[in-house]
């Protein structure tokens, strides 16, 4: 101390000024960068719905998206699946949910599934998928079918209140609330069925304020306080990502197993209908033709309104309704006929064959009501 007493009496005034310069200057610098550390993200301004949905159609996005992931579902009960859909008597990630990470740039995703028994990793690049499960060693891989969907680009604030019009017909939308979702400003919403929503209640999503990134995503089913399925990022970084991260190396000599989907139907103009006027306490609403190119025309017929509905794919020829992955499907009879069926919280997959044809039957209804559609038919 007195050493520096005496080099304090023998500096100069510019010597002083300059260490007491330098010594604000830190101390400024110190706070600022500790403001930057700790202060957390605040929520964006207000905007109306209008101005979201003109932002999120017309926004170029994020050059790269790398982020963590919780993905829970609960969609489909364990005891629903047969043996065959689980790894190791443990339901896959795919289906029941897991924690880990992802990677999304110029429509190339790869997520990887993280659990006590191995990575899953899925790669997606444009209608292509591979997905390798580490628990049972075992890959796949696929072409996944082109739906045509319609062009939703618009320029201007009105051609967004008219998107937006044409959606509230059928569906209630909130005003978009400023919020942080995963540690961004984001902006959150809620959506569910004006009328006839069958068993969804309703979904909420959050999207960036900033890229128009989704954030969150939950869907509810009625009667359930808790998401039948939920979807959130969270440690987000944006910006461009290596080329090599959506290269997945299988094990040496491994080749995954192709998985075919057959494309949905095209489906028609009204053609001449001998079905039930009613099934299951619902009116038969649509009869139209329904093709592929490879197959004979069949029609598609549907029984009752909106979410609340039943509809029914029927297509000449008895195809095997038991192979592919409908295998991984308990066994069903209908009205003798054997079959494979998928009971989730949101609704009913039903597949059978009789009379040398194949119906695939499909509702967001009560199991009761999806099986007594199939059975009429």
């Amino acid at each position: 101390m007195n050493a520096l007493t005496a080099w304090l009496r023998r500096a100069s005034a510019a010597t002083l000024t300059a260490v007491g310069i330098t010594v604000a200057g830190a101390f400024v610098g110190a706070n600022w960068l500790w403001s930057l550390d700790r202060s957390p993200p605040k929520p964006p301004p207000p905007t109306t719905l209008q101005e979201l949905t003109l932002r999120e159609l017309s926004g170029p996005g994020p050059t790269g998206v790398t982020a963590h992931f919780r993905y829970v579902d609960s969609l489909v009960p364990t005891t629903n699946l047969s043996p065959d859909a689980t790894a190791g008597g443990s339901p896959l990630p795919l289906v029941s949910g897991a924690s880990g990470r992802l990677w999304y740039a110029n429509g190339r995703l790869r997520m990887e599934f993280q659990t006590d028994q191995g990575d899953t990793q899925l790669l997606l690049d444009g209608n292509r998928a591979l997905v390798y499960d580490a628990a049972d060693g075992t890959a796949y891989s696929a072409i996944l079918p082109t739906v045509g969907v319609p062009q939703l680009a618009r320029s201007s604030l009105e051609g967004a209140s008219t998107l937006i019009d044409s959606l509230s017909e059928d569906a209630a939308i909130s005003r978009p609330r400023p919020t942080v979702t995963g540690g961004r400003p984001a902006y959150a919403l809620r959506i569910a069925p004006t009328h006839d929503g069958g068993l969804v209640r309703s979904a909420s999503l959050a999207v960036d304020a900033e890229t128009g990134t989704p954030l969150r995503l939950d869907l509810f089913g009625v009667g359930q306080d808790d998401p039948l399925l939920e979807f959130a990022l969270s440690d987000i970084s944006y910006g461009d990502i290596e080329p090599s991260v959506f290269r997945l190396k299988l094990p040496f000599g491994m080749r995954p197993l192709a998985l075919r989907f057959a494309a949905p139907p095209s489906v028609g103009g009204a053609v001449p209908c001998s079905a039930p006027e009613s099934l299951a306490g619902l009116e038969l609403r649509t009869c139209r033709e329904a093709s592929r190119s490879t197959d004979v025309t069949g029609r598609v017929l549907v029984y009752g309104t909106n979410l609340s509905s039943v509809v029914v794919l029927e297509q000449p020829g008895a195809s095997d309704p038991n192979g592919g992955l409908w295998s991984v499907l308990p066994s069903v009879s209908v009205s003798g006929a054997s079959g494979r069926e998928l009971v989730t919280a949101l609704g009913t997959l039903i597949r059978f064959v009789r009379g040398g044809v194949t119906y695939t039957v499909l509702g967001s209804m009560p199991k009761p009501v999806v099986e007594a559609v199939a059975r009429g038919l």
